[in-house]
């Protein structure tokens, strides 16, 4: 069964690092838009795993 489920990005990050560039530097996976905030601060982009 996979469960589609929010994650933090820092969470991301770290299993993009994992899986998609190991043996790379972390900053290989991070993208501009990771970390993206509306005028209100408030966090805009959403992380999804499927587990």
């Amino acid at each position: 069964m996979i469960t589609l489920t929010g994650r933090t990005a820092d969470y991301i990050l770290q299993l993009r690092h994992q899986v998609l560039r190991l043996g790379l530097p972390i900053t290989e996976v991070i993208f501009p838009e990771d970390h993206d905030q509306g005028q209100n601060r408030e966090q805009t982009t959403r992380h999804y795993g499927a587990f």
